[in-house]
Formats: C-alpha cells, structure tokens, sequence
C-alpha cells in the first residue's frame, strides 16, 4: 500500500514540475569557409548579455543529440529568462560554421494551466510582462548580432546583410519539447 502511494505522490511531482516548451522562432548565419571557436562566441554572447544587467536571466550550457538519442551531442549556450528559453548554437559544418538561435516558450504546467481555465484573473499575462519578453528576445538577438559584427571585423568574414540580421518567427516552425 505504501509502494502505491509514493508511486502516486511522485507522478503527482512530475506533472507538477515538468514544463514543457513550445519552439517559437529560430534564427541561424551561415559563414562559409570560416573556422570559429563555439566557446568564445557563447562566453562572448554571454558577457555582452550580462553587460545589459536584465534581471531574472540565467545562463548555462546544455547538450542535445545531433540527429537522435543515439547520435554524437553538441553544446549550446542555454539562456533562461522569466518565459523564455534561448539555446544558442555555434558548430563548424564541414569547413564552414553556423550559429543558430533556438527560441523557446515555457508553458505552465498541467497544475496551473488547470487553475488559469478555472480562475482567468490568475493569469499573469499584462502589457508590461509581454513587453518585457520582447525586450528579453531583442537583447539575446542583438548581443549575437553584436559578436558576430565583433568577430567577423576581427577575422575578415563576411558581415551579416540586413537580411541576415531579420529574426524569424515563422509560425510553422512552432512545436513542443521537453
């Protein structure tokens, strides 16, 4: 009976504390023929965000399988704000390399996404939260933006047009992750 009950208790903590994501934008730079340092563009992308002191942001490094659970894993630079999620990526792809900007939106869990549909005032969606998500997403863009001007002056590649610079949010790129 006990085994039953803490099987139970222990379901009830994963529902509660999983929060998955749903995948809202993507931007990524291609750089043909340049051989890069991924470390020195996360801790450089990192200290310029840190130079806009925004309260409530984390950084940390995380993997993810190249291709599937059994694959090779590389590194991204994983930048947590109050709703959002950045996994910033920076490989070499043959003799070239890309950098990559994941966007992520945190969903409520099954606890509170429940309490929301029952008691709408408990929704914490306001102008100025909405605001400061979009501050959040224009201040890891621009710092990549600003690195990448950074490094392509210091090692001679291409700077980024316009074009390039243009975040995408494009609304069939959207999908669920854990």
């Amino acid at each position: 009976m006990i085994i039953y009950i803490l099987i139970g208790i222990l379901v009830l903590f994963i529902l509660f504390s999983l929060r998955p994501s749903i995948v809202t934008g993507h931007w990524q730079q291609y750089f043909g023929k340049a051989q890069l340092s991924s470390q020195e563009i996360f801790s450089a992308i990192e200290a310029k965000i840190k130079e806009h002191q925004a309260n409530d942001v984390r950084f940390s490094r995380t993997k993810g399988f190249e291709f599937g659970a059994f694959s090779a894993q590389r590194e991204y630079l994983e930048i947590e704000g109050r709703n959002y999620i950045f996994h910033v990526g920076a490989a070499p792809y043959g003799v070239d390399f890309f950098v990559s900007i994941w966007q992520r939106q945190k969903q409520d869990n099954i606890f509170r996404a429940g309490l929301v549909r029952l008691l709408p005032f408990l929704n914490r969606r306001t102008y100025y939260s909405v605001d400061t998500e979009v501050m959040f997403r224009s201040c890891v863009h621009n710092s990549v933006l600003e690195v990448l001007d950074d490094l392509s002056a210091e090692k001679g590649i291409r700077k980024l047009s316009e074009l390039d610079r243009q975040w995408q949010q494009d609304p069939k790129l959207m999908f669920k992750v854990s």
